[in-house]
């Protein structure tokens, strides 16, 4: 079984590429070290997978080989994939989480002096993460990123936004959601903000 999705494209004066119907997967998901020892696997026995995968981006998904969809995983259970590859600054379960992605940037120069950069300057945060190597039932499928997922945290884990807080983006892809506004900054443009932050499926009080 392979993650799949439909692709959609924007409406007229809008920027980008859509996707849609992209639904997970169950699977099992083991990660290895540079020794390649085991040290985290998602399934308990075989009966068991622990794990869901599914297609994530619009343009980036769009425009991907098919042997190269950038993905969302989601675990049952909340680890730190990080922490047995990168290490951690304390051993502090908050990095634990559920939602994880796997960008197919991991040959991009473009995108690899991005993430070094912001690691330069300190910026007040951004997604840790490291390179693996991606195989899909058993495909080799390239060098990935694997990396913390853009959301809600506290203590330097994730996005730090308290209860009353939001975290938003400059999106090319508004007319995809539910929810987006604009300022004076986009008004002028075919980007608008979109939510990130609180999950617009629990029907938030966006009217602040």
């Amino acid at each position: 079984v392979w993650p799949e999705c439909d692709f959609v494209s924007s409406p007229e004066d809008c920027w980008g590429a859509g996707i849609t119907n992209a639904f997970y997967e169950q699977c099992i998901m083991t990660l290895y070290n540079e020794n390649n020892e085991v040290v985290y696997s998602s399934s308990e026995n075989e009966d068991y997978n622990g794990a869901k995968l599914k297609i994530r981006g619009n343009t980036s998904a769009k425009y991907a080989s098919h042997s190269r969809f950038p993905y969302k995983l989601k675990l049952d259970k909340s680890f730190d994939l990080l922490q047995p590859i990168i290490g951690r600054k304390d051993n502090s379960e908050g990095y634990a989480d559920r939602d994880w992605v796997l960008l197919n940037y991991g040959n991009d120069g473009y995108r690899i002096c991005g993430d070094a950069i912001s690691d330069a300057v300190g910026t007040e945060w951004s997604p840790d993460y490291c390179y693996v190597s991606l195989y899909l039932n058993g495909e080799f499928r390239g060098i990935y990123v694997l990396s913390e997922a853009v959301e809600e945290g506290n203590d330097g884990w994730r996005v730090n936004v308290d209860k009353d807080g939001y975290v938003f983006e400059c999106d090319a892809y508004w007319w995809n959601e539910d929810y987006y506004f604009s300022t004076p900054l986009t008004e002028n443009t075919p980007m608008y903000y979109t939510f990130k932050y609180p999950d617009p499926d629990e029907k938030p009080d966006y009217t602040y």
